[in-house]
């Protein structure tokens, strides 16, 4: 095949792929979900983009800087106002597309097997926990942005130019989320490549670009530390039962009754629930390079995935009610943490996977492929079998062309300059503020 046109595949399959994750996504949205805005979507992305334009590009929100949702936000207020529900819904599903095409392409480099890397760039559809509060949510574009980062940091780019545009990528996803700062053991990993002269020097420049970008984050959140509930942090074992509970049962179900269930009768079901994913890990023992290279690689992410649940669920825990229901029902409408830790965990398996597909010298030996081929079977199968019962925070009301027809009301009075539309969804205080000249037009 001719050099240009592989040049062009490797760009046109990542964005066709990106595209269809995107019309996945919106489909995989309730249609009475869509003519609703979310939360922060509205009240601090879409209101900031209406009142400061550009200028909202780089004020930073809870500590850190947002850079995608305000990017989603900044071109959804160029439609007309009847649309900025769709707008940033939609927006935020192409985000999440783009974020698949960059790791689909990223993973080129270390993931030889296409399905492989297909159904690891198909984790936004696939994994259950995002339909609960992520799905459609400009908001938590962030932790698609730090999955994306990682696998960024693990590329090798083919060349300078390449290695420029790679490092774009994970400055903007570094300035979208501040946790890229967990990622530091893989740009170590990338470091010591590149000293070994097992990685060109330029490899280094998306790692140095990253780091660019989490230095500018810290800075931020001194300069402005994010709010803190000043209540009993969790144990240890508590998390650990939250990240079995969140992150590893529901890859094969997301029945709130089933899960009470579980917690209630078999807690040891928290820990076989990951049994599927330590297989995976565990293809990384056997010998040769295929295996060799990917297992410092795999380890890192889960590694990372568990911390960024850790720290996250640290940070922002609230007590828990004692009714064993209530608790688990809480815990099914709270999943935000569990998407960046199943997505990186994930990963770390997928790199275990095609290691026991690759082939090694020596005597032919069926076994690794057979358990690979089974083992990505049954993750697939759990998580297409557990996306029907998950729950979702969205809800279908107040709809958004209500709000509108409320606001243009409210624009009738004399001097008045802008107006607070509100409930937003899911309840309570969220609302955005429109200017009355934008409702009046």
């Amino acid at each position: 095949m001719d050099r240009a046109v592989r040049g062009a595949l490797r760009v046109v399959a990542p964005l066709a792929l990106g595209a269809l994750v995107a019309v996945l996504l919106w489909l995989r949205l309730r249609r009475d979900v869509r003519p609703t805005l979310w939360a922060e979507d509205g009240r601090i992305f879409l209101t900031r983009a209406l009142l400061d334009g550009t200028d909202a590009v780089l004020q930073p929100y809870q500590g850190s800087l947002h850079l995608a949702p305000r990017f989603v936000a900044l071109a959804v207020e160029r439609l007309p106002v009847e649309k900025f529900a769709l707008g940033m819904n939609a927006g935020a599903c192409v985000l999440a597309g783009l974020a698949a095409a960059v790791v689909l392409a990223a993973s080129s480099t270390l993931v030889e097997s296409r399905p492989l890397r297909l159904g690891l760039a198909l984790l936004p559809v696939l994994l259950p926990v995002l339909g609960v509060e992520v799905l459609a949510s400009a908001a938590n574009l962030h932790w698609l942005a730090l999955w994306a980062a990682a696998w960024v940091l693990l590329h090798r780019p083919s060349g300078p130019v390449a290695a420029v545009g790679w490092a774009v990528v994970a400055l903007l996803c570094a300035l979208t989320e501040i946790l890229v700062v967990l990622l530091a053991p893989l740009v170590v990993l990338v470091v010591l490549r590149a000293e070994r002269g097992r990685a060109p020097g330029h490899a280094l420049w998306p790692a140095a670009a990253l780091l660019v970008g989490a230095a500018v984050q810290l800075g931020v959140t001194l300069a402005q530390p994010r709010s803190r509930l000043d209540v009993p942090r969790p144990s240890t074992v508590e998390v650990a039962e939250l990240f079995g509970l969140q992150v590893l049962l529901p890859l094969w179900t997301f029945d709130p009754d089933r899960l009470v269930g579980l917690a209630e009768r078999a807690p040891l079901s928290l820990v076989l629930a990951g049994l599927p994913v330590l297989g995976c890990l565990a293809l990384l023992a056997l010998p040769g390079p295929a295996a060799r290279e990917r297992r410092a690689p795999a380890l890192l992410l889960v590694a990372v995935g568990v911390a960024v649940f850790w720290l996250a669920t640290l940070w922002n825990w609230t007590p828990d009610k004692e009714d064993p229901r209530e608790v688990v029902e809480q815990v099914a409408f709270h999943t935000r943490y569990a998407v960046p830790a199943g997505l990186l965990v994930l990963s770390g398996a997928v790199l275990g996977l095609d290691a026991g597909l690759a082939p090694r010298e020596g005597p032919p030996r069926r076994w690794p492929r057979v358990v690979a081929t089974g083992l990505a079977g049954v993750l697939a199968a759990g998580m297409l079998l557990a996306l029907p019962s998950v729950p979702t925070r969205r809800l279908a009301e107040p709809d958004w062309l209500d709000l509108v027809a409320a606001g243009r009301e409210q624009c009738e009075r004399p001097r008045q300059r802008t107006v607070q539309l509100w409930p937003l969804s899911p309840g309570g205080t969220w609302s955005v503020r429109v200017p009355c000249a934008r409702l009046r037009g």
